[in-house]
């Protein structure tokens, strides 16, 4: 497949701090800005190559559960994160999003 397992992560990578950034935001009109900005991070990092392979199904979870989140704005900066991820690792990422 097109974009397979790969990864051009060759520093650290904070994902893992970007997606705890958004767990623990308070979802209110006032944050969205600031939450959209981080989900658009996670969505950017997935895009170029930067999310290590082990950390793809946390993403592909993480940002799943946005959706259980009663606030539509963050919904399509989730739904660009998502694609970002399976497009980037399939193989990681496409288990956890067909079991949704």
């Amino acid at each position: 497949p097109g974009g397979s397992a790969k990864s051009s992560v060759s520093g650290p990578c904070d994902i893992m701090k970007t997606l705890l950034n958004i767990e623990v935001m308070s979802v209110t009109l006032a944050n969205e800005r600031r939450l959209t900005g981080e989900i658009s991070r996670v969505e950017v990092l997935c895009r170029t190559g930067r999310i290590p392979v082990a950390y793809a199904e946390a993403v592909s979870n993480h940002m799943l559960g946005l959706f259980h989140v009663k606030f539509a704005p963050v919904w399509p900066a989730a739904v660009q994160a998502i694609a970002a991820v399976a497009i980037a690792q399939e193989t990681c990422a496409w288990p956890t999003l067909s079991q949704n």
